[in-house]
Order: structure tokens, then C-alpha cells, then sequence
């Protein structure tokens, strides 16, 4: 069976994305499913974003519907399908703007996996397996606290790189205009190479907490 990893050290010094799976594939995926969703059930959609609910909602065939094609069962970490709910939220719920304010909403929680207990870890192909889980689970609760202060930085320009396109030169344009607030959100001495899917999901992610919190939509 293949599987998408996202490996992150939990110190914020590497995110990369590396799988059978292209970056396309995987988004392409996470969106349909999304969409299926956001579509059935909104308020399911919202619940899994606004309190970061660990299992991604089973929706009819959602899952079946987003994998049609694919000629393979695919199993992604619930931070990937939360990302992608999240973008498809931010353009549902805020079209005309995130609400003023969201900077200094309250502190979100950023709650990372449990820790592993190497008394029940199993030997072999399994053992590294969930190793490798546990480290993308560190990897996400890290970007999502990285991605917390670049909202809170700059929401717009946060909002902007969330709706442009990817590989687009609106993209570009707004990966520019937040490079300071990459930048200063990185803590001294630190660096970071990321996955641009996967930091523009955690943007959303953040950013649709901030907005839900600071004006709920029914």
C-alpha cells in the first residue's frame, strides 16, 4: 500500500513532503474529499477544523468519492484533510474578508501527540512505522504553532497566499509579502524548508480558527 509522509523535526528545522504519492495527488485528493464534505454536512466540516477533532468525519463515501481513480487505498494523517477543509472553509465562510481582530484572538491550542511509550512500540517494519507517524504528528503540531504567529502577523497576507493559487504568480506575490512574517515567527537560530501545500493548509487552519472565533458562521 503506498502512503504520504510528511517528516518533521519538531524544532521547526525541517518540513518536507516525500511519498509515492506526488504533492498534486495528495492535494488533489484531500480537496475532493473537502468538497464532498463541506458540501453534505458544512457544519461536520467546521467542527473538524474549529476543535481539531483527531479522526477526519466519515461522511456517506466521501473518502471513496475523493480516492475514485486512484486504483489504490490511500491514508493520509487527519492534519492533511484538515488542511484542505479548511482552505475550502476560509473561501465558504470569509469570501469577503476575515473579521477584524483575529490578531488578537484568543491563544489557540496546538495539542501534538501523545508520547510515544517505546514499551509498545513493535520491532521491525511496524516499529518504524509508527515511529514515522509520531514524528509527522510532532511535525504538524509544530507548524501549526509556527503558522499561529504568522496570522497573527499579518492576517491578510496570510489570507492572500490561502487563496491564490498554486505555482501561480499570485502565489509568489504573497509568499513575498509575508516573508517578514515568516521570518520574524521563526524562533533565533532556527530555519525552515517547507512543503508549500502544507504550509499554506496550516495557514487556513489557523486562520479559520481565528476568524470562527472572532465571528462564528452558522
Amino acid at each position: 500500500m503506498r502512503r504520504l509522509a510528511i517528516a518533521t523535526a519538531a524544532t521547526l528545522s525541517t518540513v518536507a513532503a516525500a511519498a509515492d504519492y506526488s504533492p498534486q495527488e495528495v492535494r488533489e485528493v484531500s480537496q475532493r474529499y473537502a468538497a464532498c464534505v463541506i458540501k453534505r454536512s458544512p457544519g461536520e466540516a467546521r467542527r473538524f477544523v474549529v476543535e481539531s477533532e483527531r479522526r477526519a468525519p466519515v461522511i456517506g463515501d466521501c473518502l471513496n468519492e475523493a480516492m475514485r481513480g486512484f486504483g489504490a487505498e490511500m491514508r493520509f494523517p487527519p492534519a492533511t484533510y484538515r488542511y484542505a477543509m479548511a482552505e475550502a472553509l476560509i473561501v465558504r465562510d470569509y469570501a469577503a474578508g476575515v473579521p477584524q481582530g483575529i490578531a488578537t484572538a484568543a491563544a489557540l491550542t496546538h495539542e501534538g501527540p501523545d508520547p510515544l511509550d517505546e514499551t509498545r512500540v513493535p520491532k521491525g517494519k511496524r516499529g518504524v512505522a509508527m515511529r514515522d507517524r509520531h514524528r509527522q504528528a510532532q511535525g504538524f503540531a509544530a507548524m501549526d504553532v509556527f503558522t499561529d504567529c504568522v496570522v497573527r502577523a499579518n492576517p491578510q497576507g496570510s489570507l492572500a497566499l490561502v487563496k491564490a493559487g498554486l505555482g501561480n504568480p499570485g502565489e509568489t506575490a504573497a509568499f513575498t509579502t509575508l516573508k517578514p512574517a515568516l521570518a520574524g515567527c521563526l524562533p533565533p537560530g532556527n530555519t525552515i524548508n517547507f512543503n508549500r501545500s502544507v504550509l499554506r493548509g496550516s495557514l487556513a487552519y489557523n486562520l479559520y480558527r481565528m476568524s470562527y472565533a472572532v465571528r462564528p458562521v452558522a
